[in-house]
């Protein structure tokens, strides 16, 4: 990129001006009227206060457009006259395997129209005809097999086995997926590289077929759906376990789902998803199968994690999977049940201390090393540190027994529990009433209380009828309620949504509060803070006096 200048970049793309020595524009990444998205020609870097997103040239295409680093690389080479290497023969052969695989496809969905039996699978599994069509779903019927052995002379019948769409029986060479119902896997690109097969058969096995590894297909490099997921706008991902979850998902309204095929989660994966969003929420069963899944995803993820990708753990009520979890409950559910997914932080230090006695030394000791040793693998050295810090129920335990004891760091400005007693006094005595919400709170620190208000709040705007009782019931579902109790001053009272949107402002101006704070305390105190460092203060002072405004403005109407 030496030869590029961002500010040359990023001007083709979107309409940027001139402001001192940087440029600012709204940001492209996420929707606002004020602009906070700045390039700085000096460093070649852009960066959002708004949603963080932040690097050079080339992240900027490869987000701004969706496309892959190569990708972004030859278009940038391409929009400034720069040669690229020439295509290898092998990537002229591949082209001919993209056609033949998009040919097949087209024969599948020939079939599947025609076919009762599949498409009375396909209704019964209630995916509608726009899904199947959406996703390229086919049978593997009589026009797809003669296609098959149209290609079977001569050197098409190579290309056959290098795209995987053969079996060899008895030394004879047969379809791989005839009979089946077909579930086209797809590139970022969309262009179809391999296939998943269902037979309709029962007593018929495998049940699930899928190809092999080829040229076109690496296991480790391909995430079902992802191409679907480039052209959504959603900040956040579920993770799901097979192609069908995804399907039936979308089927609910869900269009932003991904699965592996036949392979754990890697860091490869993480790092391919992340392009193009930057929540992640892994959805397993909540069995011990599934949250051995989640623990081994996150010890593959761990090297690879930075603060501004987040991966979060929900778990399925036991015997559901996403597809019959929405089918009883509903996409609306679904969506409430990701608030009471775990952030990975959380579930790295529940995982531990479920898997070690951390009643006797022992375990304790046990625990510390494991936690040790996976805190090494990580990367990102400020992650790394900020873990070690919060991983501290066993670590105060072992250092107590043989240092003397610290006391605890006083927490400077007011107190939340007053202020937080007064929300969950007024939420637990809402009636049936049907209101209107304002955002969740935001809860950077994964603090336990605001954990709890934010389920509150997001059963509130999934269900705006229910009541404050069935509120403490959904918080007793989680977990959350007795240490709602045991730490809360709760007095039922009568309460308006004026006073509760009051309340939670109220909240949020304290948190800022606290954040000023800490700036100020830190980076300036330092002498270290930036230009862009001035920004952000600037950013949460004025967020800090627009609700303190709102706030003036509820008391006035009422």
């Amino acid at each position: 990129t030496s030869r590029l200048d961002i500010v040359d970049v990023i001007g083709s793309a979107i309409s940027i001006k001139k402001s001192g020595k940087e440029y600012q524009a709204c940001c492209p990444f996420h929707a606002e009227n004020t602009p906070s998205f700045t390039v700085s020609p000096q460093k070649q870097f852009y960066y959002c206060f708004g949603c963080h997103a932040k690097g050079d040239a080339i992240t900027f295409i490869m987000q701004y457009y969706q496309l892959g680093f190569l990708e972004a690389v030859e278009k940038l080479a391409h929009s400034q006259g720069m040669q690229m290497p020439k295509p290898s023969q092998h990537r002229d052969v591949d082209k001919h395997l993209y056609k033949l695989m998009r040919d097949y496809t087209l024969h599948t969905k020939d079939d599947l129209r025609s076919n009762d039996s599949a498409t009375a699978y396909l209704r019964e599994r209630n995916i509608p005809e726009s899904i199947q069509k959406s996703f390229h779903l086919g049978y593997a019927g009589n026009r797809s097999l003669q296609f098959i052995r149209n290609h079977l002379a001569g050197s098409e019948k190579s290309q056959l086995n290098i795209c995987g769409l053969l079996s060899e029986r008895d030394n004879k060479s047969q379809a791989k997926f005839y009979q089946r119902i077909t579930f086209p896997i797809q590139d970022v690109q969309g262009r179809v590289i391999a296939f998943g097969g269902r037979v309709l058969d029962a007593n018929r096995q495998p049940k699930y077929l899928n190809s092999p590894e080829t040229v076109l297909f690496k296991k480790r490099q391909t995430l079902y759906g992802l191409h679907r997921l480039k052209q959504l706008t959603s900040d956040h991902v579920y993770v799901v376990e097979g192609y069908m979850d995804v399907i039936a998902l979308a089927a609910h309204g869900i269009h932003n789902a991904v699965a592996c095929l036949g392979t754990a989660f890697t860091a490869q994966h993480w790092r391919l998803l992340t392009r193009y969003c930057h929540k992640v929420y892994f959805c397993f069963d909540g069995d011990r199968a599934g949250r051995q899944a989640a623990w081994q995803t996150l010890q593959n993820i761990l090297p690879e994690l930075k603060p501004e990708k987040i991966p979060f753990f929900m778990f399925m009520p036991d015997g559901e999977d996403p597809d019959s979890f929405c089918g009883r409950c509903g996409a609306s559910d679904f969506v409430v049940l990701n608030s009471t997914a775990q952030s990975w932080d959380h579930f790295f230090q529940h995982q531990l201390t479920r898997q070690h006695d951390c009643n006797t030394v022992s375990g304790k000791a046990a625990c510390i090393d494991e936690a040790n040793k996976l805190i090494a693998t990580m990367k990102h050295q400020s992650l790394s540190q900020a873990l070690t810090a919060a991983f501290d129920l066993p670590l105060k335990q072992i250092e107590s027994t043989t240092l003397p004891a610290k006391p605890p760091a006083k927490q400077k400005g007011p107190s939340l529990l007053p202020l937080l007693s007064v929300v969950f006094s007024q939420l637990f005595s809402k009636d049936a009433t049907t209101w209107s919400y304002p955002q969740s709170v935001e809860n950077p620190g994964h603090h336990q209380a605001l954990h709890a208000l934010n389920v509150c709040i997001l059963k509130l705007q999934a269900h705006p009828e229910t009541t404050g009782s069935q509120l403490k019931s959904e918080l007793d579902t989680h977990g959350l309620l007795a240490d709602v109790d045991k730490h809360f001053n709760i007095e039922l009272c009568a309460v308006s949504p004026s006073q509760l949107t009051h309340s939670l402002h109220s909240l949020r101006v304290l948190l800022l509060d606290r954040q000023i704070q800490l700036f100020l305390e830190t980076d300036y105190q330092n002498d270290s803070s930036t230009h862009h460092d001035k920004k952000l203060l600037a950013a949460l002072i004025l967020e800090k006096k627009s609700l303190e405004n709102d706030m003036l403005q509820l008391i006035n109407s009422d």
